[in-house]
């Protein structure tokens, strides 16, 4: 919850035909939990306060000081910065005069790392004479207005078989305890570390709730299965000799290139044999980051040969692991699209030699305007 909000006030000075002069910060509390510093060659310090001094700017133009100031956060209760002022005169930052400073968009800065002010004045608007502006600053008291409510808790996770044939289903399911309130959870089946499938429950504040997976078990070997990470080892093994069975295996996995654009997309093939002596069934489970995002159910005779395509295409860049039955197929790497380049001329504005002018940074400042 953010609490605390204390101000400091500067006046601003806008004059015309003035010689010189500087208006400076008052002490004031919230000085003790920020810092102000000069970050230009033209800004003063002075008895610990920034003062800050335009001279002679161009009227009816706007001028810029993309680096006018620092603020430096020393208390780490402070969550965020911003200024509000008079007509005509506005803060940034990022060197952006775009990228106003204001309530809505505050500064939000990190303790001791100082952030750098710019300021802009467009004379078309500031008018004359002495004017005020605020620093505001709001603390983080780090209490929430309300605790966030205990999840569902996973209380155990059974599995009906851990020693099975080929082709025979198993039943897994988890008993999940609800928390301080009701709420709803996903839950996921995982075969080796690889999500091959959820369900959303809803569990009732202190009330426990089942939920349950079945699994055709397609292929002998050991298997870790479960809920959440929580497993059961499962060992699956050919049928008795003599039996006329199936056996279906991946025998090879190609990816066809490991790098590729968002929107392309990238082409992983399986070769599955049936090397058995009866017709069997075996469905292929494609996964990316760890969980299932496609699966292909192939049906082959004896002997029989064939290859399955999977395609993926990703929106952003990055690297993303990708696995089929469970095996690692490697990594293919999403680069971004290139920027299109653009080159542009800019003209002399009558603002342009304003950019230039002595200054002398405070949290005031005066401003000078030349008249035209």
């Amino acid at each position: 919850m953010n609490v605390n909000l204390s101000v400091i006030c500067a006046v601003l000075a806008l004059a015309l035909a003035v010689p010189t002069a500087a208006v400076s910060l008052e002490p004031a509390d919230t000085t003790s939990s920020i810092e102000l510093d000069a970050s230009s060659p033209y800004a003063t310090i002075e008895n610990g306060q920034i003062e800050l001094d335009f001279e002679r700017l161009n009227a009816d133009a706007v001028t810029t000081v993309d680096e006018a100031f620092t603020v430096r956060a020393i208390d780490e209760d402070v969550d965020r910065i911003w200024l509000s002022g008079t007509d005509g005169v506005t803060f940034y930052r990022n060197g952006d005069p775009r990228d106003e400073v204001t309530a809505r968009s505050p500064l939000e800065p990190a303790t001791g790392h100082s952030i750098t002010v710019g300021v802009s004045i467009d004379t078309h608007e500031a008018g004359e004479g002495t004017e005020s502006f605020t620093i505001h600053v709001r603390y983080d008291d780090n209490e929430d207005d309300e605790t966030d409510p205990d999840p569902p808790t996973l209380e155990r996770v059974t599995v009906s078989d851990t020693e099975v044939t080929v082709g025979e289903t198993i039943t897994v399911t988890g008993i999940y305890r609800g928390g301080s309130q009701s709420m709803a959870t996903m839950v996921g089946l995982t075969v080796d570390d690889i999500v091959v499938s959820q369900k959303r429950v809803f569990v009732f504040g202190g009330e426990n709730r089942s939920v349950s997976f079945e699994r055709t078990m397609d292929a002998p070997g050991t298997y870790e299965v479960g809920i959440d990470g929580r497993t059961h080892t499962v060992t699956v093994t050919e049928p008795a000799s003599g039996e006329p069975a199936p056996n279906m295996t991946v025998t090879g996995v190609d990816l066809d290139r490991p790098e590729t654009t968002p929107g392309e997309p990238i082409s992983v093939t399986a070769t599955v044999e049936n090397a058995g002596n009866a017709t069997g069934e075996r469905t292929l489970e494609f996964a990316v980051g760890g969980f299932v995002v496609e699966t292909e159910r192939v049906e082959l005779a004896p002997g029989e040969t064939r290859q399955v395509e999977f395609e993926r295409s990703f929106a952003d860049p990055g690297r993303y692991a990708l696995a089929l039955e469970g095996e690692e197929v490697g990594t293919v790497t999403v680069v971004g699209l290139p920027a299109i380049a653009a080159v542009t001329a800019a003209l002399p504005s009558r603002s342009t030699a304003a950019l230039a002018l002595p200054v002398t940074l405070g949290v005031g400042f005066v401003v000078r305007r030349r008249r035209a």
